[in-house]
């Protein structure tokens, strides 16, 4: 969990001297949508909550991007009800980020891998006005190979599984 009201300096700098970029979950144990009943947490403490994770990591230079929901959306059919929490979610951190006129910082989604609902949700992310579309979409990669034909955003694995071999230690 990132806690948005501590200074990140020391890590985000250290992360910084060693090249590495970091994307940030905006949303946390305290303050997330709820997956199956998503319209009472989205609200104003929820935002704020979000927008201070903006405050606290736009300037950083490696801070490559934001995730307005992880894994909400899965194979349990009502949390697809979500879905347009998430998007007002991007919408309003996009917006946040505009109207504070931080620097252009990417806002996605990482969903979870259910090959039910994969293109479909990666279409739904896609679509809308500039303000509501996922600059990119990622998901948990699991050890099989994805077909995602006609999709028109930035793809990225957000966790991938770790595989190993018996006896062995995972080196990521």
């Amino acid at each position: 969990m990132t806690d948005n009201s501590k200074n990140h300096d020391t890590c985000m700098n250290a992360l910084a001297d060693a090249g590495i970029y970091v994307i940030l979950d905006a949303n946390n144990p305290k303050y997330s949508i709820h997956r199956y009943d998503a319209g009472p947490s989205y609200n104003a403490a929820y935002l704020q909550s979000v927008f201070a994770t903006i405050d606290a990591f736009a300037k950083y230079d490696n801070t490559l991007a934001f995730f307005s929901g992880n894994e909400v959306i899965n194979e349990f059919a009502n949390s697809t009800l979500s879905a347009r929490y998430v998007k007002a979610t991007t919408r309003d951190m996009r917006q946040y980020i505009k109207e504070r006129k931080y620097r252009a910082i990417p806002v996605g989604y990482s969903a979870a891998d259910v090959a039910q609902n994969r293109m479909q949700m990666a279409a739904y992310m896609n679509c809308g006005t500039d303000d509501e579309r996922s600059d990119f979409f990622a998901f948990v990669c699991s050890p099989v190979k994805h077909s995602l034909e006609r999709v028109y955003l930035s793809l990225t694995v957000s966790s991938p599984h770790r595989t190993t071999t018996r006896g062995a230690t995972p080196t990521s």
